[in-house]
């Protein structure tokens, strides 16, 4: 239900973002502003503009003002771009109250104890997997009541998401060379899966005819 709640805030709030704005944020700082480059906000505003979404400097400057941050420029991950959207939709809706920079911020909290449980809570999930996959190969590693096989597998976990963090702060394009093929695989892999649990479901229920459909 909270994945649900998040992921319909975050379509709102990409919408009621100004266009030119939205792209100023989550295009890569390569594409934007190449390095060397004096000023960025100038240089980003130039680019998007020229993508057809007409957006200034000072537009740019003055959100980033508001929110209270000193650049809204690449802030990739989608993680920004809501709480931005969230700030202004709080802000008009409760007729002004707080500064724009409150419910800023308040969104950027609200987002991060969610993305720390839902990591928790996937990790302690691909830990569970990861040692019954173990533990076909040492039997040992299977048991969840073991110290050295939780710490193992917890290991091997955070170090795989980890490897992902780390080329998305490395990566002049963000990670998105690495990532967007992953989205698409994992996404294929959940549907096969889905369709696999149907038709296994149908054979159980002696209704192979419709297994097909």
């Amino acid at each position: 239900l909270m994945e649900s709640f998040v992921a319909i805030m975050a379509l709102v709030s990409a919408c009621i973002i100004d266009p030119g704005v939205y792209f100023a944020m989550n295009s890569p700082m390569a594409v934007l502003a190449p390095a060397g480059t004096a000023d960025v906000v100038a240089s980003a505003a130039q680019v998007v503009s020229s993508w057809g979404f007409s957006i200034t400097p000072d537009t740019l400057n003055q959100i980033a003002s508001e929110v209270g941050e000193q650049s809204i420029i690449s802030r990739a991950g989608g993680a920004p771009t809501l709480a931005v959207g969230m700030a202004y939709i709080l802000h008009g809706a409760l007729g002004g109250m707080m500064d724009v920079a409150f419910w800023y911020h308040f969104a950027i909290l609200f987002e991060a104890l969610f993305i720390l449980t839902a990591v928790d809570a996937g990790t302690r999930a691909a830990r569970f997997m990861l040692q019954d996959l173990l533990g076909v190969v040492s039997p040992g590693l299977k048991r969840t009541d073991s110290l050295p096989a939780n710490l193992l597998a917890t290991a091997l976990c955070v170090l795989a998401w980890g490897y992902f963090l780390h080329q998305g702060v490395v990566d002049p394009l963000g990670g998105i060379n690495t990532l967007w093929p992953l989205f698409g695989i994992a996404n294929q892999m959940l549907a096969g899966m889905a369709l696999m649990l149907c038709a296994v479901v149908l054979f159980k229920m002696k209704r192979q005819r419709y297994a097909w459909v």
